[in-house]
This record gives structure tokens, sequence and C-alpha cells, in this order.
């Protein structure tokens, strides 16, 4: 299990069974949303409009990639890497294999939470109070 350490730029790995610490990475500024998938942790850095792809089997980052202004929110699904840019009223779509934003989406105001399921990406929006769903 992975949680952000929004304070102290890290991700924190915590074993399941034993309930201790197993990594500590460190990531972008103000880490907000986290997930897995393609062999890697994926945080979505706030405060310098970054993701931060962390190798699943090393626990170590990998790389930064440049999204929209202010990531709240990652999910993973569809073959993508999708990102909730607040501020530019954005969702990144980032290609997990290359690790380069292949796509922006405009959607309502202030994105927040992104899910993927259903064969379809789905954002939930702050300012318009509105959920939106995007076929990739």
């Amino acid at each position: 299990m992975w949680v952000t350490n929004s304070l102290d730029r890290t991700v924190t790995e915590i074993h399941p069974r034993s309930n201790r610490v197993s990594a500590d990475v460190a990531v972008g500024s103000s880490p907000t949303g986290i997930a897995t998938g393609f062999g890697a942790i994926w945080t979505a850095n706030s405060d310098d409009d970054t993701v931060s792809r962390i190798d699943s089997a090393t626990a170590n980052a990998a790389e930064t990639i440049a999204v929209g202004r202010e990531p709240r929110g990652v999910a993973v699904g569809e073959g993508s890497v999708w990102v909730a840019n607040y501020l530019d009223d954005t969702i990144s779509r980032i290609d997990p294999t290359g690790g380069q934003v292949t796509e922006t989406i405009r959607v309502g105001s202030g994105p927040i939470g992104i899910a993927v399921d259903y064969g379809a990406v789905w954002v939930a929006t702050s300012d318009d109070r509105a959920l939106f769903r995007i076929d990739p």
C-alpha cells in the first residue's frame, strides 16, 4: 500500500500485513494523488505541476513528467495514466511506456478527482459540481 506525504515531498510504502514502512521515496512538491499500474506508482505533485513515476520493483523514482497546473488526481487504465489538472481545467493523458503527455483534454472547471472504469475515464469537478465521462 502506498500513501502520499504532501508536507515532506515523499510517498511511503506500507506493508499491509506487518503495517510497517517498507520504503520512503522522494517525489515532487505536495504529492496529492496516487495510483498504481504499468509496473509503477504514479503521484500527482500539485505544487510543481508534475507527475512522478516510481518503479514498483525497486521503489526508486524513475522519472518526473510535466503536466498541467496543479495536478490533484491520477488514475491508471485504458492503456494510459490520466491526471486531473485543477487550475488548467484539463486532464493530461500520459503514455506509461514513453513517459510523455500524449493528449490534453479540456473538462469542466476545477477537476479534482479522476477514475478509470467501465471503459471510460471519469472526472469530477469541484467548481461545476459535475462528473464528466471521457471515452478513451
